[in-house]
């Protein structure tokens, strides 16, 4: 996990027993479509280019949203 998902879950110990606690902070959190499809078109909305990176990275950012918006059927 990465970003907001690890940050989800971040503090809990890795073990057999935290297992279905940190599945269900996620899915609690991630499992909802509107959620996750609210989240990639704001992160478009907000997309602003900046010094620190490269024209590649802008790029593979904005078409990460978007594929992930049409895995979800809302192109």
């Amino acid at each position: 996990l990465e970003g907001e998902g690890l940050k989800a879950i971040d503090g809990y110990a890795v073990t057999q027993d935290n297992y279905p606690i940190a599945r269900q902070a996620l899915v609690s959190r991630f499992g909802n479509p509107k959620r996750v499809i609210e989240h990639h078109i704001q992160a478009i909305a907000d997309f602003r280019p900046n010094r620190d990176r490269t024209l590649r990275e802008l790029h593979d950012e904005l078409v990460t949203h978007v594929r992930s918006l049409r895995a979800l059927n809302r192109d």
